[in-house]
């Protein structure tokens, strides 16, 4: 879990559309993508961070690690990460949207967009 240099609360007010159907805690947890790596979700302070390790140890592919937090229901916004210089807290472009269990109980995944409307990549619960 690196924290480095980023924040450890959120600032107070977010524009929240709509709240998580799910409490926070339910969307920790290990996930993969049999290309892009695996990406670990864990509450730090007030915050949801991120950590995520590539599968490939190229240039292209980077480690990188930050903040996400509720933006409407089930869709959480890439709030910082500090290795692309990225922190945005009010029209953030990075998206993770996860996917609810048939039952609506559990997170089963999330599709992560990066900004650019065209790369879009699956991760699955893996623990």
């Amino acid at each position: 879990m690196l924290l480095g240099s980023i924040s450890t609360s959120m600032p107070l007010l977010l524009p929240i559309l709509s709240p998580p159907t799910l409490p926070l805690d339910a969307y920790q947890g290990i996930f993969q993508n049999p290309v892009h790596g695996t990406i670990t979700l864990f509450e730090a302070g007030t915050t949801l961070h991120f950590d995520m390790v590539s599968t490939t140890n190229d240039d292209d592919n980077q480690d990188l690690h930050g903040i996400i937090g509720p933006w409407h229901a089930n869709t959480f916004a890439v709030f910082e990460v500090p290795l692309l210089g990225y922190k945005d807290y009010e029209s953030p472009v990075m998206m993770f949207e996860f996917f609810l269990s048939p039952d609506g109980c559990r997170v089963d995944g999330f599709r992560a967009f990066l900004g650019d409307d065209v790369t879009v990549m699956v991760f699955e619960r893996k623990v």
